[in-house]
């Protein structure tokens, strides 16, 4: 008789033993693929009107979090300073205080990617794509293999017309053409009066810094922006908005839990 429930007992920790790998075996097999795109490297869009806070907030990203950051200003500086075949391209034009075209901006902008393509510090667009035709050709260059680290997102900062015309009362900007970093003489004065703290040029008052030049301003951005935010919504990018309204350190919280996986 004790032979026989031995014999019982082993045989059924045969079957429960079988029973558990099963398990476990099922529950690898089924597991969802892990596409870890917390192991990709983020590459944020930011989006708003002028005013809104866009550089206050690349600029904490990257004191404060680390991020790099990076605006067509300054892959034109950094072209134009090397000397390199687009930057020799674009340095006439910016002389005459005209625009550079979006083909030299966009090959600006893919180069750059490309050679930051091996790191791991997640990055901030400031100011990039600022036409539907930046935005296609931003999602094309994130297509090719050699860009495939990049994870996108867009984050929007939304602050009301009146807002931004107040905002703008205390504006001023480099008068150095290839520099034009702004200002708030309010929330974000020079170090030294008047004077640029990247290139030491004079800091000016635009003369189209006008309420009713910043009133139009606005709304043709707001018409642009709706333009790219729809086709990045189509691509599939994720678009997170932020009050830009808010005191700025409730800003950059919002957009520290926007951008940083939990």
């Amino acid at each position: 008789m004790d032979s026989v429930v031995m014999l019982k007992r082993s045989a059924l920790s045969l079957v429960v033993i079988a029973f558990l790998s099963g398990c476990s075996s099922k529950k690898v097999a089924d597991a969802p693929k892990n596409e870890n795109k917390s192991a990709q490297r983020e590459l944020v869009v930011l989006a708003g009107p002028a005013a809104c806070g866009k550089g206050t907030v690349a600029n904490k990203a990257k004191d404060i979090l680390g991020f790099i950051t990076v605006s067509t200003g300054d892959v034109l500086r950094q072209n134009v300073g090397q000397e390199t075949d687009l930057g020799k391209k674009a340095k006439p034009i910016m002389e005459k205080g005209e625009l550079v075209p979006d083909t030299l901006i966009n090959d600006m902008v893919q180069d750059w990617l490309i050679q930051q393509a091996t790191g791991t510090q997640p990055i901030i667009l400031d100011g990039y794509p600022r036409t539907i035709g930046q935005a296609q050709a931003l999602i094309a260059m994130l297509k090719d293999p050699k860009n495939a680290a990049y994870h996108l997102r867009v984050v929007r900062f939304t602050v009301s017309e009146k807002e931004v015309v107040d905002r703008i009362a205390y504006r001023v900007v480099c008068s150095n053409k290839v520099c034009q970093k702004v200002y708030s003489l309010k929330s974000l004065p020079p170090k030294v009066a008047g004077i640029c703290d990247v290139c030491g040029g004079k800091l000016i008052k635009r003369k189209d810094d006008t309420e009713e030049v910043v009133r139009k301003r606005y709304t043709d951005y707001m018409k642009t922006e709706a333009e790219i935010l729809a086709f990045f919504k189509s691509q599939g990018v994720e678009i997170t908005e932020i009050s830009a309204a808010q005191p700025m350190d409730q800003v950059f919280a919002a957009f520290k839990t926007a951008v940083i996986p939990a």
